[in-house]
């Protein structure tokens, strides 16, 4: 599936990258075409397909791009340059990986759970909000993941990090 859409989308004559995301990378709704000949020449540009593709990869096998993905996604209405870059960049990385696998239970004959969450602070320039993450592990496996756009934005760090603890921990009743 990965040597599909990494084809399907240009990106297969381009060096396999080491991060889905380069780190600092800030997208807002600023880099959103302001001329109507930026919007022809993203008209044409698959952003939604590829995003779609990704997601599907992110979902299914590869909870490492979760949080791009998520970060890209935001921009489906109105892709800029900036943000089609960031999807070219996502598309790089599951090339360089395409062998890497989920493992349940790895080369560890534990099968401890662990729940691992983290959320920043605020980071979106466009309206605040912090983003949640967590991973659920059995054994060395990771079976479940999430990265998502709070609902509310938090007043402190601690409140973004009570937030993304308490997601993990709907997750983890639910299992």
């Amino acid at each position: 599936y990965i040597d599909v859409i990494v084809k399907r989308f240009n990106q297969d004559k381009s060096h396999p990258v080491s991060t889905p995301i380069i780190p600092g990378t800030k997208l807002s709704k600023s880099q959103s075409p302001s001329s109507d000949a930026e919007r022809a020449l993203m008209a044409s540009t698959p952003y939604q397909s590829a995003v779609g593709s990704l997601m599907h990869a992110a979902v299914m096998t590869r909870p490492d791009i979760s949080h791009a993905c998520q970060r890209v996604s935001q921009f489906m209405q109105d892709p800029g340059p900036a943000h089609w870059k960031a999807v070219q960049q996502i598309l790089k990385y599951p090339k360089g990986t395409r062998d890497f696998a989920l493992t349940l239970g790895g080369k560890s004959n534990s099968l401890d759970f662990t729940a691992w969450t983290d959320a920043n602070f605020a980071d979106h320039p466009d309206h605040g909000r912090s983003i949640s993450g967590y991973a659920l592990f059995l054994g060395d496996g990771c079976f479940s993941w999430r990265s998502r756009k709070q609902t509310a934005t938090a007043s402190s760090t601690r409140d973004a990090e009570y937030f993304a603890a308490h997601l993990c921990g709907r997750e983890v009743i639910w299992f």
